[in-house]
């Protein structure tokens, strides 16, 4: 079709069902990514397929389906535009000549009786059958915490920058970093030295004490009534074709992610995303969690799900702080992260898929970890089919111009000043008792600075008095072991005993804890009731004092 206005339409029709035709529906599914890999949008495919193959109860394989031996899942992003007995020779031959009566997807444009162009429910009048959302949350509050909401703040930069209008981009962060009196640049936030501010435009959605658990997850599963908040409450408002992309950037701890005043527990999300998928809200899932022990939050994650989750570290490992700006006393970024917004805006993300950033994240990390002698090994969950999806499908893409132009600008990048995330408090801590020219204020931070560490050993007693109580060994295999966390259920109540009754970590610095996190995973992973663990925990808890 010649012209400027000129269209390419695609149907795609499979008119079998049954497990013994799953080659008709594979054939389909292939060729629909392959259509839209080429740049058709969706809007102009329309997809006919019973769907009774992907989830067949013959299918050793849920969710998946091949076209080729070995090869990639073709059935994720694949429209439901017709299923079930709407696949039919009537509907097929509707959608063929443009005909919507029956309320469907069609190909083409219609004329009303006076021959004007009549707008109908038709490809071309959807703005998009299929949404991209994002949410993207900075769990933490206060200046020595700068990077994480600098994370966020790049991260909403690159979607938007990717063609993501803000209605479908949901951002979390407690704002007090852009013009906090430490600042020297008065609302400039940057995330990489030297660079461009990243906070100018960032929606406020959800700011200061809005930042929570408990609204996280009212977002994320669109529940607008259990936002505690007055005002607009933007959630995620997805359908089964919409793809859900979340990034998380904070503290944590053994199955846990830390928001201010409030706490994510792994079984929490885990839950929210199982119902959310179970409701079909989503046709695609992919979480990115920036914290220390992020793999402990996302490895219960069910492998043939609709999700795939990438952790920075390992639920053993810290994550590590990088980019110390010592104009700002600040760590600009974090070492995953920056490598994920890295790859993001140097990639054609049209061709290179989640796999290959997962494998670029991964060896760069380590590649890091190797030099300070440390280890940070960065691990992915869930569905390994969307491994071979590309980015684009979740991300967008930005152009070719703005793709050339920062990779011009980012020759040679790599991240410097690496340190482990529980040390970033102590090193702003030195760094501001050393800058400080007044003797009675340097004298107030140096005592702050002998604080924490003496509540640091403190809680190596409280933990250690705990594990013997508990256990008839002393403590020592509770005190040494690394147990992966798997009842989740039972961390939360104990965990939450401990943060009432000896250290609240909502209103003090998580860090100076969350290392001992590890022995309540322990003592639970051990057989022990909870009611022993808890009981040993109010015990201590009456004879320490902070």
């Amino acid at each position: 079709m010649p012209g400027s206005n000129s269209k390419h339409w695609v149907l795609l029709a499979a008119g079998s069902k049954d497990w013994k035709n799953y080659v008709d529906q594979a054939n389909v599914c292939h060729a629909y990514q392959i259509v839209h890999r080429n740049g058709i949008p969706e809007k102009q495919i329309v997809v006919m397929m019973y769907d009774d193959i992907a989830y067949n109860k013959k299918n050793p394989f849920p969710g998946n389906i091949i076209n080729v031996p070995h090869g990639p899942n073709v059935y994720p992003g694949v429209p439901k535009d017709y299923t079930g007995e709407e696949v039919s020779a009537k509907n097929f031959l509707a959608a063929l000549r443009g005909d919507s009566t029956a309320g469907k997807k069609v190909i083409r444009r219609i004329r009303n009786s006076r021959g004007t162009r009549r707008r109908r429910n038709t490809v071309d009048d959807m703005a998009s059958n299929r949404k991209q959302w994002f949410l993207l949350a900075a769990g933490s509050k206060d200046w020595v915490n700068y990077r994480h909401q600098a994370d966020v703040c790049h991260a909403y930069q690159v979607l938007h920058q990717n063609g993501i209008p803000d209605e479908q981009i949901v951002v979390m962060m407690y704002d007090d970093i852009a013009y906090n009196h430490e600042n020297p640049f008065p609302g400039n936030i940057i995330n990489v030295p030297k660079g461009p501010d990243v906070y100018s435009g960032v929606p406020k959605d959800y700011t200061g004490e809005h930042v929570s658990a408990a609204n996280f997850l009212a977002v994320l599963r669109g529940d607008s009534q259990a936002i505690r908040k007055s005002g607009r409450k933007k959630v995620i408002k997805s359908r089964a074709n919409d793809s859900i992309f979340i990034y998380l950037s904070d503290h944590g701890g053994h199955g846990i992610f830390h928001f201010p005043n409030s706490t994510l527990y792994a079984h929490e999300l885990i839950d929210t995303v199982k119902e959310m998928s179970r409701k079909g809200q989503f046709s695609e899932m992919v979480i990115y969690m920036e914290a220390c022990h992020a793999g402990s939050m996302l490895d219960e994650l069910p492998r043939f799900s609709k999700v795939y989750a990438v952790a920075a570290c390992t639920p053993d490992e810290s994550s590590y702080a990088c980019f110390h700006d010592k104009r700002r006393n600040a760590f600009l970024a974090d070492v995953f992260t920056a490598y994920w917004l890295h790859h993001t805006k140097s990639k054609k993300l049209m061709i290179s898929t989640f796999d290959d950033q997962f494998k670029y994240m991964k060896r760069k990390v380590q590649e890091n970890g190797t030099e300070l002698g440390v280890s940070q090994t960065p691990c992915h969950y869930g569905n390994a089919a969307i491994l071979h999806l590309p980015l684009s499908e979740l991300l967008g893409c930005s152009s070719e111009r703005v793709r050339r132009e920062y990779k011009s600008q980012s020759r040679n990048f790599e991240v410097n000043d690496a340190v482990e995330s529980a040390n970033v408090p102590l090193l702003i801590q030195e760094n501001r008792i050393r800058n400080e020219q007044n003797i009675r204020r340097r004298a107030d931070l140096q005592r702050k600075q002998n604080e924490l560490k003496r509540k640091q050993k403190i809680m190596d007693k409280a933990m250690q008095k705990i594990a013997q109580r508990c256990t008839a060994d002393g403590g020592s295999q509770a005190l040494s072991e690394r147990c992966e966390a798997t009842r989740l259920y039972e961390l939360k109540v104990v965990a939450e005993r401990f943060r009432t009754t000896i250290f609240n970590w909502d209103e003090e610095a998580f860090v100076v804890t969350r290392s001992h996190l590890q022995v309540l995973v322990n003592l639970c992973e051990c057989g022990l009731e909870v009611q022993s663990i808890t009981a040993a925990i109010d015990y201590v808890g009456q004879r320490i004092r902070f």
